[in-house]
């Protein structure tokens, strides 16, 4: 678990770094959150059933969609 934890924060981190660089997705607010519960639900979902790589690239694009919406009030 403590690996896979730090991949998914260390590809975060690089994937947000890029995100600050070239702005937020172009997408509609509302779309962006359907993303980011869909992707978040998948998560969930693969965690609990064991599957570590879907949850890790899950993860990863649940941390970017969220830094894209915050990204877009600042």
């Amino acid at each position: 678990m403590k690996k896979q934890v730090a991949i998914i924060l260390g590809v975060s981190v690089l994937l947000i770094s890029l995100l600050f660089y070239i702005g937020p997705f172009e997408q509609s607010l509302m779309m962006q959150m359907i993303y980011f519960f869909s992707t978040t639900v998948m998560s969930y979902a693969s965690y609990k059933n064991g599957h570590g790589k879907s949850f890790i690239v899950l993860s990863i694009c649940s941390l970017v969609s969220l830094s894209s919406i915050l990204l877009m009030f600042v």
